[in-house]
């Protein structure tokens, strides 16, 4: 039988809650302008100039090439290191007396670090064998001096180097734990060119070959076709690993012979690699022997070079875009995401796009300490420049970032995420020579904290007879 008892409350509990509706994206927001800046196309904003922005203590660094033109205006197409301090927006603009071998090529992409002893080390302007040769220079001094100004050596070219570099696209540096730096780049031409790394010595100042080439394009009587393999951003885990996919095309070169996932983790810096099961890679990697962890076919619309991170576990999570359904005859590109859970590959599909809808540029993708994924996404119906998140990589929210005005492909400066959670990225429109460049940040750290329940309250309203009766089983 239930009866009723008499319950006397003294207290009443008051749990206020903070709303996605009552939060507002723009108050995380903040645009910094830069300078004029060359749009005439994507060349300040590609998804593999990676390295174009970054960070180092309080200071911040731009590379970008200014607008090319024949008028009287001061403009002639350099590229131009722009520095600021943090929170400030009062840039250093130093220009130098660097050309691409051809600004109207946006594969033409500038890439720089900063060493551990504070020098800056620039590559910019190269596809393959265009005339120009080999483009690569160093700050003269440390560049971590607030207001001072940053020059650089002439260009040292290949011979400052290794002498290898002769058909060089995609330079990429990445900076190791030691302020070391590696150098990722392709020697050769598209569907017929090798992955080789370098690495920098900041204690002897000399560079060397760690893996040349790391990814081989061909191999004679191994494989059938020559082939380049495109890689994704590679990334460094917390425990130093560095971690890196890609996919290969054929030597057709068109992008739609772009097929697979491979894989590859190195734990000495990249001079041995190994699968994701921890079987070890013999010597140079090659199409036959390299790990495919996503089958992926040609004519599936697959893009290549896109984003890498690493999530909290160290596993990597890769963002791309392809046509999933191409198999079955659908061809729409969807943004998706391919992830390691330290035994399995899985495959998430963050959009869904239908009737011939733009899948937009390629994605970026980061992941916070609380686990969740965000990639950033532009130039698809879902606006001009979003960002997708997901706490389990499988059911999607999007947040506008910016309703127009962004023409680039989404980068971050790594740094700056790493450290602060703060996506800082490149923003600029393109249709013209002359466009106003600027940093674009979200602090996607403070956003997120912000719609977290806020702590429960307790009201003493005072003691009174109210009387609650309660259910009680006997």
């Amino acid at each position: 039988m239930a009866r009723l008892y008499p319950v006397l409350f003294v207290l009443f509990i008051t749990v206020s809650f903070a709303h996605a509706g009552d939060v507002l994206v723009s108050d995380y927001l903040h645009t910094s302008p830069i300078g004029t800046a060359y749009g005439n196309n994507t060349i300040n904003g590609t998804s593999f100039a990676r390295n174009n922005v970054t960070t180092v203590g309080d200071q911040q660094f731009v590379a970008f090439y200014e607008p090319d033109t024949t008028a009287n205006d001061g403009y002639d197409g350099h590229v131009v290191i722009a520095r600021r301090t943090i929170s400030s927006d009062a840039w250093t603009l130093s220009e130098t007396n660097f050309l691409s071998n051809n600004i109207t090529d946006s594969h033409d992409v500038i890439s720089i670090a900063v060493d551990g002893d504070g020098i800056m080390h620039m590559s910019w302007g190269m596809h393959a064998n265009q005339g120009g040769g080999t483009n690569y220079a160093k700050s003269t001094a440390s560049v971590l001096s607030p207001g001072s100004s940053i020059s650089f050596t002439s260009n040292l070219g290949s011979t400052g180097m290794t002498g290898n570099e002769t058909q060089v696209t995609y330079p990429e540096f990445v900076k190791l734990a030691d302020g070391d730096l590696l150098f990722f780049y392709r020697n050769g031409v598209s569907g017929n060119g090798d992955l080789r790394l370098n690495r920098y010595d900041t204690a002897t100042d000399t560079w060397s070959v760690v893996k040349q080439p790391l990814i081989d394009g061909y191999v004679s009587g191994v494989d059938s076709e020559t082939t380049n393999a495109y890689w994704n951003t590679p990334t460094v885990d917390s425990e130093g690993k560095i971690h890196l996919s890609w996919l290969f095309r054929s030597s057709s070169s068109t992008f739609q012979t772009n097929h697979g996932l491979y894989y590859a983790v190195s734990e000495d810096d990249g001079v041995t690699w190994k699968k994701d099961d921890g079987t070890p890679y013999a010597g140079t990697i090659t199409q036959s022997t390299s790990d495919l962890v996503v089958s992926i076919p040609q004519n599936y619309s697959y893009i290549n070079q896109t984003s890498m991170t690493v999530d909290q576990n160290n596993q990597p999570i890769v963002a791309s875009r392809w046509a999933p359904g191409a198999g079955s005859g659908n061809d729409q590109a969807q943004q998706m995401l391919e992830w390691f859970d330290g035994t399995d590959w899985h495959v998430s599909q963050i959009t869904q796009f239908t009737g011939g809808e733009s899948a937009g540029r390629r994605p970026a993708v980061m992941v916070n300490e609380d686990g969740q994924v965000l990639v950033l996404i532009a130039g698809t119906s879902l606006g001009n420049l979003v960002l997708a998140h997901s706490m389990d990589r499988e059911h999607w929210d999007f947040i506008t970032l910016a309703a127009s005005g962004y023409s680039l492909d989404p980068t971050y400066d790594l740094e700056r995420w790493q450290r602060d959670g703060v996506i800082s990225m490149l923003f600029q429109s393109t249709g013209g020579d002359a466009k106003t460049l600027s940093l674009f940040e979200f602090d996607a750290r403070g956003y997120f904290a912000s719609l977290v329940p806020e702590p429960a309250s307790l009201a003493l309203l005072g003691i009174s007879s109210l009387f609650v009766f309660a259910r009680r089983r006997r």
